[in-house]
């Protein structure tokens, strides 16, 4: 357990948020000296304001956003998630040495430095070497398969804490996948979007696809898991500007509302070096996982209904297996109303007879007896 002093600050890199800051570390201290105090730093937002200045010095002479991002991060050793991206543009700007001397008093200040996407921060000198620990406090989903290694072998660095683990109301839309050509980029979502479509877990606690990429990044699952991309995102391109808080639009499931023969992708986290995959028996492809992304292997397949199955393989033999079956056509499902409010239904459990997330569900509603 840590006490954090906050989140995001924008005034951690001038003297008098260091005062408070020092201020508030001292107080938590002297109320409960047994555990250590942290701070959530965006690294980025701390210098905003002369970023601003001199960033549109720097669009003004290289003449596009993108070329002025793509030098400074040439100067600052590369972008993690490319620079054309808001994450990637924040940690460009988190890991130059003018933001980390910036930022750096304010980190001691604390027992955990807590960074937000940042994980240049991670490997600094200027920072661990001088014996900062430090924390992922909020982080991308989709880069814990870059990032996490680099946890892993850092002594300084903690751990990641990703925005976010459970989906949430508000902030509507940050998870949604955009594509290019097809309208301008929005931070959120219009109605009928209702949630933020960005955690681990929805909003009725079940586990997203993303969760389990996490379990193997993370070295607790070692059988791979089957991600099957909807058949309406085969041969689009992601938007150049894209939310980071996005995944791919994959379910576990092998039930599509498509014709027999319709192309789509078939993602497999797996921490093996090898996957195959089967449909009905018959081989349809096989890839080295990590080519794209750390521990995930993509395979583009044609739907027809029957059974998936996916074969890890490392050192030429197999290590698991995953594998999903088109179910039968419900009968019925029946959902119980349980309080007298408004709240997210949870899909019941999957059964060779249960609907899939891939095929739409409609519902009457009559009147509820108290």
């Amino acid at each position: 357990m840590l006490y954090s002093l906050g989140n995001e600050i924008p005034e951690t890199a001038k003297a008098d948020g260091i005062l408070q800051a020092r201020a508030l570390a001292e107080r938590v201290r002297s109320l409960d000296p047994t555990r250590p105090t942290t701070i959530a730093l965006n690294a980025f937002l701390s210098v905003l304001e002369d970023v601003a200045v001199s960033f549109a010095e720097r669009i003004a002479a290289a003449g596009s956003p993108e070329a002025a991002a793509n030098e400074i991060a040439e100067e600052n050793g590369g972008a993690q998630g490319g620079v054309n991206t808001a994450g990637g543009m924040m940690d460009v700007i988190a890991g130059s040495p003018a933001t980390q001397e910036r930022v750096r008093e304010v980190l001691s200040i604390v027992d955990v430095g807590g960074v937000n996407y940042a994980e240049s921060l991670y490997d600094s000198e200027h920072l661990t070497g001088e014996g900062l620990i430090l924390v992922g406090s909020e982080t991308f989903a989709g880069r814990v398969g870059h990032a996490w290694p680099a946890i892993a072998d850092n002594p300084r660095v903690l751990g990641d804490f990703t925005w976010t683990g459970w989906d949430y109301l508000g902030e509507v839309g940050i998870g949604a996948i955009h594509y290019a050509y097809e309208g301008h980029y929005t931070l959120e979502a219009a109605y009928p979007w209702r949630f933020a479509f960005c955690g681990d877990l929805d909003t009725t606690g079940e586990r997203r696809p993303q969760s389990f990429y996490r379990e193997i990044a993370f070295g607790l699952r070692h059988s791979p898991y089957l991600a099957v991309e909807r058949p309406e995102a085969f041969g689009r391109v992601l938007a150049a500007r894209q939310g980071q808080w996005c995944w791919p639009e994959v379910e576990h499931a092998w039930d599509l509302d498509a014709e027999v023969g319709t192309k789509l992708n078939v993602d497999v986290y797996s921490d093996a070096e090898e996957v195959e995959l089967f449909v009905n028996g018959h081989s349809v492809g096989r890839a080295r996982v990590g080519e794209e992304e750390p521990f995930r292997a993509r395979i583009a397949v044609e739907w027809q209904p029957g059974e998936l199955l996916a074969v890890a393989y490392a050192d030429g033999e197999e290590t698991g297996r995953d594998v999903l079956a088109t179910p039968g056509s419900p009968e019925r499902v029946e959902v119980r109303v349980e309080r007298d409010r408004v709240a997210p239904v949870p899909t019941p459990p999957f059964s060779p007879r249960s609907p899939s997330p891939m095929r739409p569900v409609r519902a009457s509603i009559g009147q509820i007896r108290k």
